[in-house]
């Protein structure tokens, strides 16, 4: 779920570029990870849990984008779309069934934040401008407002990993990250690029 979460935020199939960016890395390890949890499963080795309310409302939310494809205008886009939006539920779903212990839970926002922090540092070291503003390394955080949402919904939890890191590396590095996001989040704006023109 770590490596799933990595993948989703920091994106370094785009970063890499090349063979890598038509790679299905997360479909992969999301397979990896559905088997090695099934195979935990039946070792008695690990109890998800399927029960939590999160976990059925993804399951739910599922259930309805699946009628919704079956009678859509354009099945075929619509059953390409679904297959790609089931891909990243069924990582959520996962994630949130593995989160059972508050250790679990720290790991996935401490992963979630350094990745997306880590974006904010490559995006300023090596902008990419799109009419001025500046926008993320690939995936969906190409596109600048995305991109900023990400960064200020990062940056709570950055000042929150600085308070409850459980190594003084990882508390050091949230503190460190906070001015980065903010830099970055200002320049996401088209207003701030033209001023800065």
């Amino acid at each position: 779920a770590i490596v799933f979460t990595a993948l989703a935020y920091l994106r370094p199939q785009n970063l890499v570029g090349g063979l890598a960016m038509d790679m299905r890395l997360s479909l992969l390890v999301l397979l990896a990870t559905l088997a090695g949890l099934a195979l935990a499963m039946v070792r008695g080795k690990e109890r998800p849990q399927v029960r939590n309310p999160w976990f059925v409302m993804v399951v739910a939310l599922a259930g309805m984008f699946w009628i919704a494809s079956m009678n859509a205008v354009f099945p075929g886009l619509a059953h390409t779309a679904l297959v790609d939006f089931v891909k990243t539920l069924a990582g959520v779903a996962v994630t949130v069934a593995l989160c059972t212990t508050p250790a679990r839970v720290r790991a996935i926002l401490l992963t979630a934040v350094f990745s997306l922090g880590t974006m904010a540092v490559i995006s300023l070291v090596n902008p990419v401008w799109d009419n001025g503003r500046l926008t993320g390394a690939g995936g969906d955080f190409r596109d600048s407002n995305d991109f900023a949402l990400a960064l200020c919904m990062a940056l709570p939890l950055l000042l929150c990993g600085w308070r409850v890191a459980p190594r003084k590396a990882l508390r050091l590095a949230s503190f460190l990250l906070v001015p980065v996001v903010l830099v970055a989040i200002v320049l996401t704006p088209a207003l701030c690029a033209t001023m800065l023109k």
